[in-house]
């Protein structure tokens, strides 16, 4: 009996002895992670692609004209959508890929004159256009007519410098120029519309007759049937001014 109490106490005392420890322990301190550096994300802002395009005409028209870059005042710059691979400006007899690029209509002035660029959106590609100076015009309205029981065959070209090109195959080919008004009623269309074109048929089974009208504006209107009705009686009239000429 006396072993028996004797061996209780000394397992009671290791059970206190083993709290008491535990109990004076340090409590673990859980470390504190250093923060990690946050990155700032980068900010793109947009490229000004006009400010490319400027700077070309001003370095073409300096080299042109040679005078210094200074001397040189960008008048105006105009976003537009050019109708094919030469800016809206092909030269006699080029060959140009007819896909919409997007670019400048960009006015500079030096020694009091204005002059006229057309660019690409970076300025990599540049025509200068303003009339005698660059010995160019510029297409505004391209008008054919094909088929028909008498063979039609005739083409009418109008230009933004108010003179119109009356061809067929038959061999006729007559410049005239549209009056002041018709002049300035197509300046403001090609300005305001964009690019467009519509097709039109007769309908006949057999020789029939097709009429297809291209208008190359430099604006973003769309056009409506009155701008295409318009368009078609200033052909019309054309043709019948040339048709007196003869």
């Amino acid at each position: 009996m006396k072993t028996t109490t004797q061996l209780t106490s000394i397992l009671l005392a290791l059970g206190i002895g083993i709290v008491l420890l535990g109990a004076c322990s340090p409590v673990a301190t859980p470390i504190a992670s250093e923060p990690q550096p946050t990155e700032t994300p980068e900010i793109m802002h947009p490229v000004n692609l006009s400010r490319f395009a400027e700077d070309a005409a001003i370095q073409a028209l300096s080299a042109q004209l040679g005078i210094e870059r200074g001397l040189i005042q960008v008048n105006s710059t105009k976003e537009v959508n050019w109708p094919d691979a030469c800016l809206g400006n092909p030269s006699a007899g080029a060959m140009c890929a007819q896909v919409v690029t997007p670019g400048y209509l960009i006015l500079l002035n030096a020694n009091g004159q204005s002059y006229e660029f057309h660019t690409n959106r970076d300025g990599t590609s540049l025509v200068r256009v303003d009339g005698e100076a660059a010995g160019q015009k510029t297409l505004v309205v391209s008008w054919q007519r094909d088929g028909g029981i008498i063979g039609f065959c005739d083409e009418v070209s109008i230009y933004t410098d108010g003179t119109a090109q009356i061809t067929s195959c038959r061999g006729i080919s007559r410049e005239v120029r549209l009056t002041p008004e018709q002049a300035g009623q197509l300046e403001q269309m090609h300005s305001n519309l964009g690019v467009f074109e519509s097709q039109g048929s007769d309908g006949a089974q057999a020789d029939s007759m097709t009429v297809t009208l291209r208008f190359i504006g430099i604006g973003k209107q769309p056009a409506t049937q009155a701008d295409e009705q318009t368009l078609t009686s200033l052909v019309t009239y054309l043709m019948a001014k040339a048709g007196q000429a003869e």
